[in-house]
C-alpha cells in the first residue's frame, strides 16, 4: 500500500459525512466563502443580503465539492 492509499485509509475511517463537513464545508467552503466576500464587497460594497445568501450557497457547495472529492477517492 502507497502513502496516498494509507492516506487515504485514515480519512475513509471519518466515514462520508464526517469527511464532507470537514473536508467539503470547514476546510474548502468557508476559506472560499471569506475571500469571495471579502473580495466582492472591497469591489462592490458589503450588504448584509449578500453575506446571507453567501452562508447560504457555500456549505451548500462545500456539500457537494465534498461529496465529489469522496466519491473520486473512492474510485482510486
Amino acid at each position: 500500500m502507497n502513502d496516498q492509499q494509507q492516506a487515504w485509509a485514515a480519512k475513509r475511517k471519518m466515514g462520508r459525512t464526517r469527511f464532507v463537513v470537514v473536508y467539503g464545508i470547514i476546510f474548502w467552503a468557508i476559506p472560499v466563502g471569506v475571500i469571495m466576500n471579502l473580495i466582492t464587497g472591497w469591489l462592490d460594497g458589503f450588504s448584509a443580503s449578500r453575506i446571507i445568501t453567501s452562508a447560504i450557497i457555500w456549505p451548500i457547495t462545500g456539500i457537494v465539492f465534498g461529496a465529489i472529492m469522496w466519491k473520486k477517492a473512492e474510485k482510486s
